[in-house]
């Protein structure tokens, strides 16, 4: 029994022995050194904004009923091409035919009354202007005697009963024909005002007609309502009255204001995305765009931003602000709404530098100055470097580098 304990405890030292030795050798092998190398060669640098958004048209409207009314008749479907003011459906409302019917009745009463005043004021023109002679005349006749009377009146002294060339009875004779020639003018007066309407009741008939008929307009405006048509070219992408609703309920009445369709330009196609607050200032109109179509596997190179939103929405990280793409060229045979994904080139080199991996450049502590290592005939040597922009991966070199050379990086096996 001891010497089974025994071979057992030898064992169980042999064992940690080669874990202390292979923790020793694992240790040593940490602190090796490394170096990577790099051969430095020309290339453009590009700093690139990547986001999200949605195609959509920028020329689209939905149709909406400008009246109540049933269905009468759908005439387009979804996925076809109309033209400006194509008709898509119309509608059926009885009581607006009622009123129409009911309009043009009063709008011809109207017009009838309105004619027989003017025809009236034309055919009775010569007993008018006999009657305007008449009065005329008894006017003409009035001043006469009236003149006359009031000459012989001033030649009256204080307490005399007639002018001194009258005798009494003609001064009587004549003060009562001055009284009957008034009466006479004030006759004849007034038949020359019976004779003729009056210009308040023509005036009076022209407004109840325009008023009549500018309310018939009004209703046939409200009757071409019960058609829709179509505002722009382009294709039916939405029918929102579908065929089972119409086939089960044809006596449904539509509320002015329900939606019908949805029409878009798709010729006007653009990307409608979304930016972090952190890329926004990198980002200005006309910058350019690469947009991909993955269900598509198709990119477009030659897209440019055209709207930048002045105001951002709050999101849960950080704000989101919203842009607009166009295309130089829309995408054809695709359909709104796929989201798509989009790289915007918010800088890019005018020429080729010489570009350098970003892990090979080093800082001097407390100096604002950067350096590399660079191996010439096995000899290395540490050289300034200036440099300029820089994406996710590499660094444009200014000055300090050339094509060819190489450059390295000493690190220990921890690093």
């Amino acid at each position: 029994m001891n010497t089974a304990w025994k071979v057992i405890a030898a064992a169980a030292v042999l064992a940690l022995v080669f874990v202390v030795i292979k923790y020793i050798n694992l240790d040593g092998d940490s602190g090796k050194e490394i170096t990577k190398k790099t051969t430095i060669k020309s290339g453009r640098i590009q700093k690139i904004v990547r986001g999200t958004g949605l195609l959509k048209s920028s020329e689209r409207a939905v149709i909406v009923s400008k009246v109540k009314g049933t269905i009468e008749e759908i005439t387009v479907k979804e996925g076809q091409d109309v033209q400006k003011d194509q008709v898509l459906a119309r509608l059926k409302n009885d009581e607006i035919d009622n009123d129409i019917k009911e309009q043009e009745g009063a709008v011809e009463k109207l017009k009838k009354r309105l004619d027989e005043l003017k025809k009236d004021e034309e055919e009775d023109m010569t007993e008018v202007m006999a009657a305007r002679v008449t009065w005329e005349r008894a006017k003409s006749e009035y001043k006469t005697k009236k003149k006359e009377y009031d000459s012989g009146k001033s030649h009256m002294g204080e307490n005399d009963e007639y002018p001194p060339n009258y005798s009494q009875e003609q001064w009587e004779k004549l003060k009562k024909e001055v009284e009957i020639r008034e009466k006479e003018m004030e006759l004849a007066r007034r038949k020359y005002e019976d004779a003729k309407p009056t210009e308040a009741e023509i005036r009076e008939a022209e407004g109840k007609y325009d008023n009549a008929t500018h309310e018939l307009s009004k209703l046939k405006e409200m009757a071409e309502g019960r058609e829709m048509t179509s505002p722009l070219k382009g294709t039916v992408l939405k029918v929102f009255i579908d065929e089972e609703t119409l086939k089960n309920d044809p006596k449904k009445e539509y509320e002015p204001g329900t939606q019908f369709f949805l029409v878009a330009d798709l010729t006007t196609m653009e990307v409608q995305g979304t930016l972090f607050e952190s890329d926004i200032d990198k980002i200005m109109e006309e910058q350019r765009v690469k947009v991909f179509l993955k269900p598509h596997a198709k990119t477009y190179e030659n897209a440019r931003i055209t709207w930048i939103s002045s105001i951002g929405k709050a999101g849960t990280d950080q704000g989101r602000w919203d842009i607009k793409i166009g295309f130089h060229q829309p995408p054809k045979d695709v359909k709104e709404g796929i989201r798509v994904n989009f790289e915007i080139i918010v800088y890019s080199s005018e020429k080729q530098y010489p570009r350098l991996p970003v892990e090979f450049v080093q800082k001097e502590k407390n100096r604002n100055r950067h350096f590399v290592i660079v191996r010439k005939n096995g000899r290395d040597t540490k050289r300034e470097v200036t440099l300029g922009a820089s994406d996710d991966h590499y660094y444009e070199v200014r000055k300090g580098l050339k094509e060819g050379e190489d450059v390295i990086l000493k690190m220990t096996a921890n690093d």
